[in-house]
């Protein structure tokens, strides 16, 4: 077998998946009838290079339909309508997940002959990723005699060449599967831990969580602080905080913090608005003299309401806030 050189960029837990690649399907390409061949392989349905023409060496397919990686799972070769197929289950590494190989082969396997492989991701027994198809069709064209390579346009590339080629398409499926478990791996983790902390915080969204200290300053529980422009949308932000968000509505004034925690007296506030959208109940405040304005996310109307209600009567409220306060009037 001749030596291939891995690419430097092939993660170490994938070197198992790039042997079986490289392994059986190129030697399947292999004519039991010694001679010159010529091999048209595609992946998903498109040509994934030009034919390939080289000398074979008298070799069978079905031989290669039995070789399987150490950590594959292999069936025995079946017999079937078009000609003789195996698969087999290999271990990826990584828990509840494991690739589906299936090989294929059809035709006279003298004259011409076609290989299929197919691959798929499962994860504790569920299909996660769309079965990837890889295609070889060979066809005999003569003895390999300088008469026989002189009839022909195209030069002998020689065996690696064919391996080159073959080896090169099934490492692009492999990593291709490889990349789309990980990414599937990480948005599904990211959607958990996301709506995990959501629900959480939603949780403490009542009035009940609302502290109340020896001065009279009332520590409303927020998800997340914002500083937006005066002007803009109000669901533009320029900074946030959704870690250690603050709002306290003290006797004189606010505190709240989204970089750095600031105070604003009540006679500094110019308007004080109501913004909903799903999943958020804003609270905006506008300051006079001020180009940048403050807004916190309190998740919940009941809250948003009580905290209207905390506020001064000198503060100046949108209709829209008013009309909200008015539900613990």
């Amino acid at each position: 077998m001749p030596a291939v050189n891995l690419p430097a960029f092939l993660p170490a837990r994938s070197f198992w998946l790039l042997t079986l690649c490289l392994t059986c399907v190129p030697a399947v390409c292999h004519a039991q009838r010694a001679g010159l061949w010529e091999t048209r392989i595609s992946v998903a349905g498109a040509p994934a290079a030009e034919p390939i023409r080289s000398c074979a060496a008298h070799d069978a397919p079905l031989r290669l339909l039995n070789e399987w990686p150490a950590n594959c799972d292999a069936d025995e070769v079946r017999k079937t309508a078009t000609g003789f197929a195996a698969s087999a289950r290999c271990q990826t590494g990584q828990p509840g997940m494991v690739l589906i190989i299936r090989r294929e082969l059809s035709g006279d396997l003298d004259r011409h002959y076609r290989t299929l492989m197919q691959t798929r991701l499962q994860q504790s027994g569920a299909q996660i990723q769309p079965t990837q198809r890889s295609e070889a069709t060979n066809r005999y064209l003569g003895p390999c005699d300088p008469i026989a390579r002189t009839a022909t346009s195209d030069p002998d590339p020689g065996p690696d060449t064919v391996w080159a080629v073959v080896g090169a398409a099934m490492i692009f499926i492999v990593q291709l599967l490889a990349f789309a478990a990980t990414m599937y791996a990480v948005f599904r983790g990211m959607a958990w831990l996301s709506l995990r902390l959501g629900r959480r915080a939603y949780e403490r969204a009542i009035v009940a969580n609302i502290t109340v200290d020896q001065a009279g300053a009332a520590t409303i529980p927020v998800l997340a602080t914002f500083t937006g422009v005066r002007g803009f949308p109000w669901w533009y932000a320029i900074a946030a905080n959704n870690a250690k968000p603050l709002l306290v509505i003290g006797p004189d004034g606010i505190r709240f913090r989204v970089i750095r925690q600031h105070e604003r007296r009540y006679v500094d506030i110019e308007c004080v608005d109501v913004r909903q959208a799903r999943g958020t109940v804003n609270l905006d405040f506008t300051f006079r003299g001020s180009l940048l304005t403050f807004a916190a996310n309190l998740g919940a109307v009941p809250l948003t309401a009580h905290v209207l209600s905390l506020l001064p009567a000198s503060v100046p409220l949108s209709p829209r806030a008013i009309e909200l306060k008015a539900m613990v009037s």
